[in-house]
C-alpha cells in the first residue's frame, strides 16, 4: 500500500521557487520604498496567506473537513489568488489519499516546503503586482490569479513610469494597467468565482455591472499626490517628484472607507424613526468574502435604562444540502442576498418602544457574520470585533 502512494505522489505540479533571494521578500523593497512598504504592511494583501491570516486558515480547514480534501489541497487551490508565487500549483488526488493515511514522503515534504516559500508567505507583496509583464484578456471565471497573468523576469518591475532613472537594484518597465487601465490589474484576482451556479466572490462582476466611471484605486489607493517613489536611494542623480498613490489598499481596519462607503440619514416622524442608507460604492456592500455583514442596532432607553433593542442585518445566507448554514465556497444554495447593491438607497422604519425617551442608532460592520464565528471557531479579535460605520443619539421627547 505504501508503494502505491509513493507512485501516485509523483503527480504533483510544481512551479519551482525561482525568485532570487533579493526579490523574494518585501523587506528588500522597503529599504528604498519605505512609505509604500509601511502602507502595505497595514493591508490584507500583506496577510493573504494561511500562515498570517487566521480567518483564511480556519476557512481552509473548514472546507477541508466538509469536502474530505486535504488542507494542503484546498490551500493550493485558493492560492491561485492568495499566493500566486506559491511553489505548488496543483496537488493530485493521491496527496489527499496519502494525507488521510498519514503517509509522508520526500515528495510530500517538498509540497509543504514549496507551498510556503519566502515569496508565498509574504502575501500579495510588491513582486506579485509589480512583476506582472502581461495581463491576459479573459472573462473566464476559472482563469484568475496567476492563470490570468504572465510574470516577467524577477529583476524587472512594472509600474506607471518608463524608468526609475535612479534604480540600480532592479530594472523598470512601464505598463498601461498602472495608469489608464488600472482596474485590469485589480480584477486579476478581485473579479469573481462561481460554483454550482453560486457566485461566492463577485466584486469585479458587481463593479463591471455598475458601469461606474470610478476606478478601484480612486477609493482604495486614494488621490494622486506628489511624492518621491524611492526617497531612500542615495546617489548623485536628483530624485524626481512624481504623482503616485498610497499603497494602503484601504479597508475596514486601516482607513475610514466604511464611513465613506455608506451615506446614512435619520429622521423622526412622531414616534417613528426613518433610517435611510445609501451605498456610495460601485459594488455591493458588503462585498468580497461572502460571510461579511452590516448590523443596524437601535437601542431604546428610558433615562439610562435600556427598555428595548431592535436589529436589522445586511448580509447573505448560504446553506448546504442539509439546509445548514455554511460558506458560499461549498454551499448548495443561496437562501438570500440582503446586501446593498451599487448606489442603492434602502429605507428602514422603526416604531418607538413604550416609555422610551431616547434612542441610540449604531451601524457596525463585521468581517465575518456572527452566526459563522462558532462554525469556523474564530477567536482572533481582529475578525470578531465590530467596525463602526455610524452612531447617533436622538431624543424622543
Amino acid at each position: 500500500m505504501r508503494l502505491f502512494f509513493l507512485l501516485f505522489l509523483l503527480f504533483f505540479q510544481f512551479l519551482q521557487a525561482s525568485v532570487p533571494e533579493k526579490f523574494s521578500n518585501s523587506r528588500y523593497c522597503i529599504g528604498c520604498h519605505v512609505q509604500k512598504g509601511l502602507d502595505w504592511k497595514t493591508t490584507w494583501h500583506s496577510r493573504s496567506n494561511s500562515k498570517k491570516n487566521s480567518l483564511y486558515r480556519k476557512t481552509i480547514k473548514y472546507i477541508s473537513d466538509m469536502t474530505y480534501k486535504s488542507v494542503a489541497s484546498v490551500d493550493v487551490s485558493c492560492g491561485e489568488c492568495h499566493s500566486p508565487k506559491m511553489g505548488v500549483k496543483k496537488i493530485d488526488f493521491s496527496y489527499d489519499l496519502a494525507s488521510a493515511f498519514g503517509v509522508e514522503t520526500d515528495e510530500s515534504k517538498k509540497v509543504k516546503k514549496e507551498m510556503h516559500n519566502k515569496t508565498a508567505d509574504d502575501g500579495i507583496s510588491c513582486i506579485i503586482c509589480h512583476n506582472i509583464d502581461k495581463i491576459k484578456h479573459s472573462k473566464e471565471l476559472n482563469m484568475r490569479g496567476y492563470e490570468a497573468v504572465v510574470f516577467g523576469p524577477s529583476d524587472v518591475m512594472s509600474g506607471p513610469f518608463e524608468d526609475s532613472h535612479r534604480t540600480t537594484f532592479h530594472k523598470m518597465q512601464k505598463r498601461d494597467y498602472f495608469n489608464q487601465n488600472v482596474d485590469r490589474l485589480c480584477l486579476v484576482c478581485h473579479y469573481g468565482n462561481k460554483r454550482k451556479g453560486i457566485y461566492n466572490y463577485a466584486t469585479g462582476i458587481e463593479y463591471k455591472a455598475s458601469k461606474s466611471s470610478k476606478k478601484c484605486v480612486d477609493c482604495h489607493m486614494g488621490k494622486l499626490h506628489k511624492s518621491i517613489v524611492a526617497p531612500s536611494i542615495v546617489g548623485q542623480t536628483k530624485a524626481l517628484t512624481r504623482e503616485t498613490r498610497r499603497h494602503l489598499f484601504e479597508g475596514a481596519r486601516n482607513s475610514d472607507i466604511l464611513k465613506r462607503s455608506l451615506k446614512v440619514s435619520v429622521t423622526k416622524s412622531g414616534s417613528t424613526l426613518n433610517l435611510e442608507i445609501q451605498n456610495m460604492t460601485p459594488h455591493k456592500v458588503p462585498t468580497g468574502f461572502s460571510a461579511r455583514e452590516i448590523e443596524i442596532l437601535v437601542i431604546y432607553r428610558k433615562g439610562s435604562k435600556v427598555v428595548d433593542k431592535k436589529k436589522r442585518v445586511i448580509n447573505t445566507l448560504f446553506v448546504d444540502k442539509n439546509s445548514q448554514e455554511t460558506l458560499s465556497y461549498i454551499a448548495d444554495k443561496m437562501v438570500y442576498d440582503k446586501r446593498l447593491k451599487p448606489n442603492e438607497i434602502r429605507r428602514y422604519t422603526f416604531s418607538s418602544a413604550s416609555g422610551a425617551d431616547s434612542v441610540k442608532i449604531k451601524i457596525n460592520y463585521r468581517l465575518i457574520k456572527s452566526s459563522l464565528i462558532p462554525i469556523l471557531q474564530i477567536k482572533d479579535k481582529i475578525f470578531i470585533k465590530e467596525y463602526p460605520v455610524y452612531e447617533k443619539d436622538i431624543s424622543l421627547l
